[in-house]
């Protein structure tokens, strides 16, 4: 328990502070707080937990984080006045993200590789589920049904590719501090594995001089 001694010689001052804190989610604007006090002296704004939210330039609240802080209005008083100080408490939320492809679209479309393609990223990104959908620059992570095909490397980046058949892969993004879990989607991959004979491709060259065609330090 705090005990705060006040002299009573000096003049109450009361802090007025009607604002409407509530409904906050992570991602939302600056806020500016707003304040009074009787004695006319300037409010100072403190944070409790500034994982969550923090004063910037002075008397604006900035969202940093989710869960509950509570925000001070404080006024030191003076040779006049009293110290004053008006606590509020507030819950702010996370915010939805979902999974998108690199050009937006709400579909991861399904792709068409061959056996023998170098390891890629498939593209997908997270966004703020709310417009102007905004990159939340949170890395995608993805899995596959059958490594036998497509194994996911890259610390689950990348898909590599493995051999010929038909893949599911699942992309995904856990959250954070100050975002949901986006709800996973998926996509496919068909490898076809060509032969150099039968099932040749018109027009392949094969050099036969010891070069490095593929970058994998091995003679071809």
């Amino acid at each position: 328990q705090t005990l705060t001694v006040q002299d009573d010689t000096l003049k109450t001052q009361t802090i007025t502070w009607t604002q409407d804190l509530s409904g906050k989610s992570f991602g939302d604007a600056d806020t500016t707080l707003a304040a009074t006090t009787d004695s006319s002296l300037a409010i100072t704004y403190s944070s409790s937990d500034e994982n969550i939210a923090k004063i910037v330039d002075g008397n604006k609240m900035q969202i940093t984080g989710s869960g509950s802080v509570t925000i001070t209005a404080s006024q030191a008083g003076d040779a006049e006045w009293q110290a004053a100080s008006d606590p509020k408490s507030i819950s702010i939320a996370k915010t939805a993200q979902k999974i998108v492809s690199s050009l937006g679209s709400n579909t991861l479309l399904p792709l068409v590789k061959s056996v023998g393609d170098f390891d890629f990223d498939p593209g997908a990104k997270s966004v703020k589920d709310a417009a102007p959908f905004p990159v939340t620059g949170l890395p995608i992570t993805y899995t596959s049904s059958n490594e036998n095909v497509a194994k996911i490397v890259g610390g689950g980046s990348k898909v590599r590719i493995v051999s010929g058949g038909t893949v599911t892969i699942t992309a995904s993004q856990a959250g954070n501090s100050g975002y949901q879990a986006a709800q996973s989607k998926t996509f496919t991959i068909t490898v076809n594995e060509y032969y150099m004979y039968t099932d040749s491709v018109a027009g392949l060259e094969v050099w036969l001089d010891g070069t490095d065609i593929n970058a994998d330090n091995q003679a071809e």
